[in-house]
């Protein structure tokens, strides 16, 4: 490394005398030597991790409604007020905050009174082919999506819930 800061110097200064074809060549070997460290260090640099996501805590509405549906003969809540008592009466301290979406501070949108049991027909289809009902949603998201959680206790991210029953 220093031969090449010594070759760098006497290109720089003019008027001294020209390096030697086996110093160069030297240098050269040097700096391909350094080539793919330095290619490396700055791959590893430019492959940050991105910034943590916020965690959602729509799975914990979720299973909540589902526990609610499935104490009801898959009936989902009827209204905000008796949902609120069924999360009480589980014994749950803060139950305004289950209702707040973590990422986006939001209360969720919630779906009450929708049928959950869908017809014979769609209960005879393997999970994967039922249509998804959306039960309840964020209201806002992040960046552009929101989190959503289906009657089959499914929560993603997508950018629109309206795209699902």
């Amino acid at each position: 490394m220093s031969e090449l800061s010594h070759l760098i110097g006497i290109a720089l200064t003019s008027g001294q005398a020209r390096p030697s074809r086996r110093s160069v060549r030297s240098a050269c070997r040097c700096a391909m030597a350094l080539l793919p460290i330095a290619v490396v260090m700055g791959a590893i640099a430019g492959c940050a991790p991105a910034p943590p996501v916020p965690t959602s805590n729509i799975g914990t509405i979720t299973g909540y409604y589902l526990q609610y549906a499935g104490r009801h003969a898959n009936a989902s809540p009827p209204n905000a007020d008796a949902f609120r008592r069924y999360i009480a009466s589980l014994g749950v301290v803060d139950v305004d905050g289950a209702f707040v979406s973590s990422r986006d501070g939001q209360p969720y949108v919630i779906r009450y009174g929708i049928d959950l049991t869908g017809s014979p027909t769609l209960a005879s289809l393997p999970p994967s082919d039922q249509p998804k009902i959306v039960i309840l949603h964020e209201a806002e998201g992040m960046g552009g999506k929101k989190m959503i959680a289906t009657h089959m206790g499914l929560t993603f991210e997508a950018a629109e819930p309206d795209s699902i029953r």
